[in-house]
């Protein structure tokens, strides 16, 4: 892994910056074309790969547990004899933000009401009731346990890299006791560039929410005054619309 000027890895950076700007000037200059591929792409996946998600998410829960409950709970993500620098409340008031923050505000209602009225899943079926039952399971997959256990899991991972055996702040040291020497290489450049492309593209549509709650909730206390300009907005899907500020 090669470092260059500014501490930064340019062939981690360039990639990741190049793949970014890529998918935001597409959506920009091409949005239904951007659309209409990444709601193509994204209804396949629900469609075909759903039930492999839902087993990858419930085995995340089970080793979550397993790990807490077992000896390897009682390991120190540190050093042998080191104190947490933060306290337990504190700990868990930056993890409750960091992990659902805006989104929970307006998605724990807006989710489930979108899913059983305007956009349920393909494949579901049945009465209007059923779907109402569906879109409350389906919310719960989103903000109950399951993407806690992905965050443990991640966190565990990097972590235990990280401050207990000194590497680097990069995921790719995560998966070195898997990879070995090669995560030094191109295969942890790769891992890298997906790490950071992926994440931001998928936090667009959520930076696009907060602003639009900010931006309504100052102007009706007074804090500012209705805008005639326009701006991007990025909707649930990632499908960016072209509209005045409300």
């Amino acid at each position: 892994m090669r470092i260059g000027k500014g501490m930064v890895a340019p062939a981690v950076f360039w990639p990741s910056l190049i793949a970014i700007l890529g998918v935001a000037l597409l959506a920009i200059f091409l949005p239904d074309g951007t659309s209409t591929v990444l709601t193509s792409i994204n209804d396949w996946i629900v469609a075909d790969l759903g039930w492999y998600y839902m087993l990858v998410v419930g085995g995340f829960v089970i080793f979550s547990i397993v790990i807490g409950f077992s000896k390897f709970g009682k390991i120190t993500l540190g050093r042998d004899g080191e104190k947490p620098e933060f306290g337990v409340f504190s700990w868990f008031a930056m993890l409750f933000a960091a992990g659902m923050g805006i989104g929970l505000v307006f998605y724990g209602v807006g989710e489930p009401l979108t899913y059983a009225t305007s956009g349920p899943k393909p494949g579901w079926d049945g009465s209007e009731a059923d779907i109402s039952k569906l879109a409350m399971a389906q919310t719960f997959i989103h903000w109950g346990l399951h993407p806690w256990a992905i965050y443990a899991v991640i966190g565990l991972a990097l972590a235990y890299a990280i401050h207990r055996r000194g590497r680097p702040v990069s995921i790719r040291w995560a998966l070195e006791p898997l990879l070995g020497h090669r995560v030094k290489g191109w295969m942890g450049d790769i891992i890298d560039i997906l790490a950071i492309s992926a994440p931001s593209s998928a936090s667009r549509p959520h930076w696009g929410s907060a602003c639009s709650r900010f931006r309504r909730g100052s102007r009706q206390s007074g804090w500012s005054a209705r805008s005639t300009t326009h701006s991007w907005s990025y909707s649930s899907s990632s499908s960016p619309s072209w509209r005045p500020c409300p």
